[in-house]
């Protein structure tokens, strides 16, 4: 599962499996696993990245807390760039690549 929050979101990896009702604790994934299903290297990890997942095997979690901004910022599947998109058409996009996705309140803070 992909989870897109704030840069400062304060979020509980712990028990954020049972927020988002995965079966199984959170961690980061590994260089291999982001390269295998998002065709990303580490760094890099974004949103974007369900374009290559034409297999749909990663769910996407977006936090409701940076939905509410009406542009956001990622890195276009490289790190040495960003790009802007209004939230609406990030919505839009996540759909059209036919992944799950949640908008949902991961019970963080932002700092």
């Amino acid at each position: 599962m992909l989870v897109v929050a704030l840069e400062d979101a304060v979020i509980e990896l712990k028990s954020l499996h049972r927020l988002v009702g995965a079966s199984g604790r959170f961690s980061f994934g590994s260089a291999d696993l982001l390269r295998e299903t998002l065709g990303v290297e580490p760094g890099s990890v974004t949103p974007f990245a369900a374009i290559n997942d034409t297999a749909c095997r990663v769910g996407v979690v977006l936090d409701a807390a940076m939905m509410a901004h009406e542009t956001l910022n990622y890195h276009p599947l490289r790190n040495t760039m960003t790009t802007s998109i209004a939230s609406a058409d990030l919505i839009r996009f996540l759909k059209a690549t036919g992944h799950e996705l949640r908008v949902m309140a991961l019970h963080g803070e932002t700092g």
